[in-house]
């Protein structure tokens, strides 16, 4: 158990690259097929043949895919990109498509990879999740402006009144705790609602 006020954060690494699909009897990517493996593990791949690799070697294959979390919630997840035209051609190959049809789908990248793109990557963070923690709330629907229910509506939906819909959103902004706010570098804040100014 994670001690009251503590942030504990941590990085989970070494996912697969790929899956596989009992019914397909297929690997598909775990994250998508843009994922560059770890450049340990791709010898695995058999780049320089045109031999297949065997799939239980493909199931080993490591992705430089990354999720961060704090307090034992995922804050986001991204992944390098493949920036090598020849693992890019290959894993399309892998997943069963033709020269050909690599080609007509994704002439633009292959291209732009031919001229040689940097590393790149990215990563996508859920600001409800860090407001969620910030403000010690014990759901994340509490910081979702239109939650859905468990019959997948939100509640909003039923009514058209904007007035009601913006007061749900200051609400929630004008509980989140100062003092975490100060805690993640927000020194001063000011929040307006139509019948609440305060500075935090």
């Amino acid at each position: 158990m994670i001690p009251k006020d503590t942030w504990k954060f941590c990085w989970v690494v070494d996912f697969p690259c790929f899956g596989w699909d009992d019914e397909a009897k297929a690997i598909y990517p775990m994250h998508h097929p843009f994922t560059s493996p770890k450049d340990e593990d791709l010898h695995l791949m058999h780049l320089d043949s045109d031999e297949a690799p065997l799939t239980e070697h493909l199931l080993k294959l490591r992705a430089k895919a990354y999720d961060v979390v704090l307090n034992g919630i995922e804050l986001g997840g991204g992944s390098i990109r493949i920036h090598r035209g020849d693992v890019q051609r290959k894993i399309f190959q892998l997943l069963g498509l033709s020269d050909e049809e690599a080609k007509e789908k994704f002439d633009f990248l292959l291209d732009a990879l031919r001229f040689g793109a940097p590393p790149h990557g990215g990563i996508a963070l859920g600001l409800d999740r860090i407001v969620m923690l910030m403000g010690k709330f014990p759901s994340i629907r509490d910081v979702i402006a239109f939650p859905k229910n468990a019959k997948a509506m939100v509640g909003v939906q039923q009514h058209h009144h904007r007035q009601g819909a913006a007061l749900l959103l200051f609400r929630v902004a004008a509980t989140v705790d100062a003092g975490s706010l100060r805690l993640a570098g927000f020194d001063r804040v000011c929040i307006r609602t139509p019948s609440i100014k305060r500075k935090i």
